[in-house]
């Protein structure tokens, strides 16, 4: 008996997922790193709406709860 060649399909799917995962993975770096960098643009309004006005902002990060 001759045997039926594997599925491609298997291996299409592990390459597409971790492919579409790293583009996530990116994308959402990327987004995050621009919001802090929004909210460390808008601070001094910020600061001045919640009478904190002439603090400044010493470091910020985002992790993954943002």
């Amino acid at each position: 008996m001759a045997r039926k060649p594997p599925s491609p399909l298997p291996q299409a799917l592990g390459i597409g997922g971790l492919v579409l995962s790293v583009a996530w993975w990116t994308s959402r770096r990327r987004r995050a790193r621009v919001r802090v960098e929004r909210t460390i643009a808008r601070w001094p309004d910020i600061a001045k709406a919640t009478g904190l006005a002439g603090s400044q902002i010493m470091s910020a990060t985002a992790d993954q709860w943002g």
